[in-house]
């Protein structure tokens, strides 16, 4: 081949390769890369193989529109193996459930692979796979001797403890669905998370503080006329008081006598996919209204297949959580990933920032949950001897600032974190393993359109999405927030709505959004995709906000501050705070004329009635307060206004734990929390 045939046909491949570039934003070059350099020295797409020097030049062609179309499209690696994964997941899915596969499955699986494994170790004692399975077992067989039945509903009401985990697997057993309680909710709303659900026994644990008694016994007159029971399942542990003994039934003695037999499959055999196993609580609610998430047992299989499939928690790993295991981070991405593999839980009766990197040293744990200002706080700890001891190769969790993840990666010494997005009723979840900080996963052009999610336009003061002229929602360009929308059902998600509310369910769909008909899921959160195609968290929407990893609801905060004498009008919103996540809770208050605001009795009223996390940090004290065409109350110059003293020319508060009031928010008040991160908040 003469050097004027070479010239030409390279002249030829630049022109292709230029052709290409400009054509990639629609088509994947790398499909027929083979094809198009055939065609370029034979004229054909057959091959052509009587040249040596043809051969070589196809072989060189070949490796450079490979790189060609690595750099016009650098996604089609990691495109294809999402893809083989998610097809995995989705046949393993469908076959386990076809075979009959439910949460207690799950669990039972676990126990036959691993019977000696240690499953759970709690204050230096271990309970392996086989301990947990004949402790549930015992109580699913007294469970069923008390008349509880398939479809029934029973709540547990617990601090972080063995009888947790025993009671739940018991339950599941025999088809009893679970409500698992936020032990921080109290008088009213307590028992409405345990009406709504149709609640026939409250469990409670060894664990059983006073606080415990106190809420139960708050709500006494309503269990007893709703004819709701109360167990306490652990031996030697009885309420103080008499009048507690009364509603508190101890259990514990005829549990341990209970037969440790197998529970037949048949009991739950009537089980469908589709029917709830747990009801867990979103720590936001709508006036006094819980909105009890329904998680389904299609949900929970897929979460534990998921996790054998991509392996974010592996059979050797030594999982810390120090979470509520009420909380749905610790049962979905916690206890069921280490049930998949057979890894072990720590588990911690709570969060400490001084004992937490001890426990990680002394319990040897690999990896942990966090969620909300774990990180943070641990950031804020001044530094410990033990905090590059350990043997930590991974966290996983929700609400690591893109601020300081760099910082807390390089301080601890952790190689990686896996950031998730993805709320307990959600038909959307998203996972970033690759250590871009703040990002919550990675989707090129094409997973994005298989994932079939969204980012639309959004009107932040009509609060309500943006529509063209036909009525249809537009969707947003890189780099630009938009609401994120996805569909009714996925992948092992389904969109079941709240348990006794039809209302609150409605508003989590989206209609009409493309086409007419069509339904979509709304997180009510703005992201931005960025434009190497990485998703990042921008904002929470209506009426709830984030605060020290829990969602507080405006509404149910507001209807409490309402009911207090003093006040006539109300409204809550989420102010940022220096050095901290999410929003801490603000209200801004119309008082009666002539009242006598007493700011310890106001204090006292809030938190008698919402738990701590809910209790608006500041109050501002206003003449009346702005609507919006549709009456409404404006909140978006609220929020921006904030509580700088040097600002706003209106009194305003702070909340004091220390003296259990409010106290005037002045300039020296604001700057000892915005510049000296006071650990008042």
């Amino acid at each position: 081949m003469n050097s004027t045939k070479l010239r030409a046909i390279s002249l030829r491949l630049h022109e292709h390769v230029s052709r290409s570039r400009c054509q990639t934003i629609h088509y994947h070059p790398y499909i027929t890369v083979g094809d198009h350099v055939r065609r370029l020295y034979t004229g054909k797409s057959g091959n052509n193989r009587n040249s040596t020097t043809r051969r070589v030049l196809f072989a060189n062609t070949h490796r450079t529109l490979s790189k060609v179309s690595y750099f016009t499209y650098p996604y089609w690696r990691f495109d294809l193996q999402s893809i083989r994964l998610n097809i995995a997941l989705k046949r393993s899915l469908i076959r386990h459930l076809d075979s009959g596969w439910r949460y207690a499955e799950v669990f039972e699986n676990a126990v036959k692979k691993y019977p000696d494994k240690p499953l759970l170790e709690f204050a230096d004692i271990v309970y392996t796979y086989a301990d947990l399975d004949v402790l549930s077992n015992k109580f699913a067989n007294f469970a069923q001797q008390q008349g509880l039945r398939t479809g029934d509903t029973v709540a547990i009401m617990m601090h972080n403890e063995p009888a947790f985990l025993w009671t739940l697997f018991g339950l599941t057993k025999i088809g009893v669905k679970c409500a698992v309680i936020n032990y921080n909710v109290k008088s009213d709303s307590l028992f409405n998370c345990l009406d709504v659900v149709r609640t026939k026994v409250v469990l409670l644990g060894a664990v059983c503080s006073d606080d415990l008694f106190k809420a139960v016994e708050g709500i006494s007159t309503q269990l007893e006329n709703s004819g709701i029971h109360v167990w306490e399942v652990c031996e030697d542990v009885l309420p103080p008081g008499g009048a507690q003994s009364r509603l508190v039934r101890s259990v514990g003695s005829e549990i341990s006598r209970a037969s440790e037999g197998a529970i037949p499959k048949d009991v739950r055999s009537g089980i469908k996919r589709d029917d709830v196993c747990l009801y867990v609580f979103t720590s936001g609610t709508s006036g006094n209204r819980p909105k009890a998430a329904r998680v389904i047992h299609q949900r929970m299989v897929a979460k534990a297949i998921a996790n054998v499939i991509f392996q974010h928690t592996s059979h050797s790993d030594r999982v810390y959580v120090c979470l509520p295991l009420y909380h749905g981070t610790s049962l979905m991405m916690g206890l069921t990933n280490i049930l998949s593999v057979g890894a072990t839980l720590i588990l911690a009766p709570r969060f400490s920032s001084t004992s937490f990197w001890q426990d990680i040293v002394k319990y040897q744990a690999t990896s942990f949950i966090h969620a909300g200002e774990i990180c943070r706080y641990l950031l804020a700890m001044s530094k410990s001897d033990y905090e590059r001891r350990h043997k930590l190769s991974s966290l996983m969790g929700n609400g690591l600032g893109k601020d300081i993840m760099k910082r807390f990666q390089e301080r601890f010494n952790i190689p990686q974190i896996i950031e998730v997005y993805g709320a307990t009723e959600s038909t959307f979840m998203s996972i970033n393993t690759d250590n871009t900080p703040g990002a919550l996963g990675k989707y090129s052009p094409l997973m994005k359109k298989l994932r079939g999610f969204w980012l639309i336009k959004y009107d932040t003061e009509l609060a309500k999405p943006v529509r063209d002229g036909d009525g249809k929602c537009v969707p947003v360009k890189l780099d630009e927030p938009g609401l994120l929308i996805s569909p009714l059902e996925g992948v092992g998600a389904k969109y079941m709505g709240y348990e006794g509310d039809p209302e609150q369910s409605e508003t989590r769909i989206l209609r009409n959004v493309f086409r007419p008909g069509d339904q979509y899921y709304n997180t009510g959160d703005l992201f931005v995709l960025d434009r190497n195609y990485y998703l990042y968290f921008a904002e929470r929407l209506g009426d709830t906000f984030r605060w020290k990893g829990e969602n507080v609801a405006t509404n149910e905060v507001a209807n409490v501050i309402a009911s207090f004498p003093s006040v006539r009008e109300v409204v809550v919103y989420g102010v940022t705070v220096k050095d901290y996540d999410g929003r801490a809770g603000m209200a801004a208050i119309v008082l009666n004329n002539d009242a006598d605001f007493n700011l310890r009795d106001c204090y006292a009223h809030i938190t008698a009635h919402l738990p701590l996390y809910a209790c608006p940090r500041f109050i501002r004290i206003r003449d009346s307060l702005e609507l919006t065409e549709t009456f409404k109350y404006k909140k978006s110059s609220l929020v921006k206004e904030g509580y700088d003293p040097n600002v706003i020319n209106e009194p305003m508060y702070y909340m004091d734990f220390r003296n259990k009031t409010f106290l005037p928010l002045d300039a020296r008040a604001y700057a000892d929390i915005v510049y000296n991160n006071n650990p008042r908040m």
